[in-house]
């Protein structure tokens, strides 16, 4: 593959079928480990058997990125889903490989009956997104990738929704300790790993989870190198981890359910040795607003918009 290449990605697809050989993209990877006994692997439509995080591994390493994701129905109900695939911790794994603008196919009425459906909806992962109507160019029949295509029990104007999504990166430099460089940006943690000495996640969404085991995603992102679970530990005890194992720069996702007041005292009166830079990485626009208010009348802007 090749970085020019127009990628389309299906999660949790079903069959492959002929029509994907004539959708407008150069390559098709299809991602189902239920259909799919072992790859397979053709010139444009490639079908993948594993699930969607293990895929997640092999676009990394083909260095992909993507320009139209697919997610019609990973068969949470019924056809062995274990996870919601539009869930925080999932597409925050799959932000750095999305294109800056990219297309999202979806039927957002199939998340009705899921814990998370109101965070879903909001389509809240630091994009601006706007709807795309069917009389566009780069509108894709959300109709081609469903079962419900080879009944009648729904018409095919109304199923479904297509999305173009932009990237909003926005960066702010909180002035809390001369010593620290403490920054809250608003990206996926995962694109600025390989620059980072400690990484804090917290894999909270369990309401995400539904016959996966909420240890097997923890374990999947712990094995990663300098990824640590920071799940009800203090910023105080994360401060005194990295300056007794010498670590210089410290990413965190979001952990304190919106109470960063410990946080906040803990920076301010920490006494930095090795410790150089602090981030505090997010999608959700929602995210550490105690932060953002914190310094109001004392803070940095650093804005970037894709245009």
């Amino acid at each position: 593959m090749t970085n020019n290449q127009r990628v389309l990605v299906y999660l949790a697809s079903g069959p492959n079928r002929d029509e994907y050989e004539k959708l407008p993209y150069d390559k098709i990877i299809l991602i189902d480990y239920n259909f799919f006994k072992h790859d397979q692997l053709g010139d444009k439509v490639e079908c993948w058997s594993c699930n969607a995080i293990e895929a997640v591994e092999r676009f990394h390493q083909r260095e992909m990125k993507i320009n139209c994701l697919v997610n019609i129905n990973e068969g949470l109900q019924e056809g062995g889903g274990s996870f919601v695939m539009l869930s925080d911790f999932m597409m925050g794994y799959l932000s750095p490989l999305l294109m800056d603008e990219f297309i999202l196919v979806t039927n957002l009425p199939y998340y009705q009956s899921v814990h998370i459906y109101g965070k879903i909806k909001k389509l809240d992962w630091g994009y601006d997104f706007k709807q795309i109507s069917r009389d566009e160019s780069d509108f894709v029949d959300p109709w081609q990738f469903s079962h419900y295509s080879r009944g009648t029990s729904m018409r095919k104007e109304g199923f479904g929704e297509v999305f173009r999504l932009r990237r909003i990166q926005k960066s702010k430099v909180l002035q809390l300790n001369p010593a620290l460089d403490v920054r809250i940006k608003q990206e996926s943690i995962w694109k600025d790993a390989y620059k980072l000495d400690f990484i804090g996640v917290s894999i909270s969404s369990v309401k995400a989870l539904y016959k996966m085991n909420p240890r097997d995603v923890k374990s999947f992102f712990l094995q990663k190198e300098n990824t640590h679970d920071i799940r009800g530990r203090s910023m105080l005890r994360i401060l005194e981890y990295c300056e007794s194992h010498k670590i210089e720069s410290i990413g965190l996702m979001p952990w304190r359910d919106g109470d960063y007041t410990e946080a906040i005292e803990a920076i301010i009166q920490h006494k930095a040795v090795f410790v150089k830079e602090i981030t505090f990485f997010h999608l959700s626009k929602h995210d550490y607003a105690q932060l953002y208010n914190c310094m109001q009348n004392n803070v940095e802007h650093e804005t970037k918009q894709y245009e």
